[in-house]
């Protein structure tokens, strides 16, 4: 369905403008997907649960035949897989990232998750010494507060003559600048951890590792134009600031 989806969405543009109009597309197929039966891993493991109660209460009555044994087994590896992939999905979404995906705890990945809605929030701020809870002068402090963070003041910088330095070799800085290539590239996607997230678009780096083959022209095609011109696309470079409060309500 990935590469379905991925090849009939057509996209006219520079290639990170493509690549990133893909995924936005692509997200919004798979939250469809995820509604349905295929997609939906609690749906599913009711499926499962219910043709394994139908095989018991068929073996309550008599022998099961062969076709019927080796349903049931099939069935029992879907279930256990299932849960597998109901706890990974609930692991990333706690972001509880020091559990294995191995641990059976859907409870805590279930507390967790909804303990981050819940804490994640600043009703009230102080300006100057004074407390606010007005959203707008909440939000427009942040704001400034982040903006003169990141904002460089110092003109001047250190001055550093290297005439004299050590110089690498022509062939070595013909390398060092060469255009990336797609092993390369590759290379660098498959030696990323699977459960972290390059942006906040919700794509892990598993998507890709997974889906390489899938979509290896855009991304190559991204990184290459980013190495010749210097710029991609602003969403790419995007991220969230959590401000957690140091106390419940403060």
């Amino acid at each position: 369905m990935v590469k379905i989806w991925w090849d009939s969405s057509i996209f006219r543009g520079k290639p990170d403008f493509i690549l990133a109009s893909k995924l936005k597309y692509m997200k919004g197929k798979l939250k469809e997907w995820r509604r349905t039966r295929q997609g939906n891993l609690g749906l599913q493991k009711q499926s499962i649960l219910n043709q394994l109660a139908d095989l018991e209460r068929i073996q309550d009555q008599r022998q099961l035949t062969d076709d019927e044994s080796y349903l049931r087994a099939v069935l029992t590896v879907e279930f256990e897989d299932n849960a597998k992939r109901e706890e990974v999905a609930w692991r990333q979404r706690s972001r509880a990232l020091w559990l294995k995906e191995g641990d059976r705890n859907t409870k805590f990945f279930h507390r967790t998750a909804n303990s981050h809605r819940r804490y994640y929030n600043i009703d009230k701020i102080s300006v100057n010494g004074v407390c606010t809870q007005e959203p707008t002068i909440i939000k427009e402090e942040i704001l400034n507060f982040y903006q003169n963070l990141y904002t460089e003041t110092e003109r001047w910088r250190p001055q550093f003559i290297a005439r004299n330095g050590k110089m690498i070799s022509e062939g070595d800085n013909i390398m060092l600048q060469s255009q990336f290539t797609e092993d390369e590239i590759k290379d660098c996607v498959m030696a990323c951890a699977g459960d972290k997230a390059p942006g906040r678009d919700g794509y892990t780096m598993a998507f890709f590792i997974t889906c390489w083959e899938v979509v290896r022209k855009e991304v190559v095609a991204t990184v290459q134009n980013f190495h010749d011109h210097g710029i991609f696309e602003r969403s790419f470079n995007a991220t969230f600031i959590a401000l957690i409060s140091k106390k419940i309500g403060g």
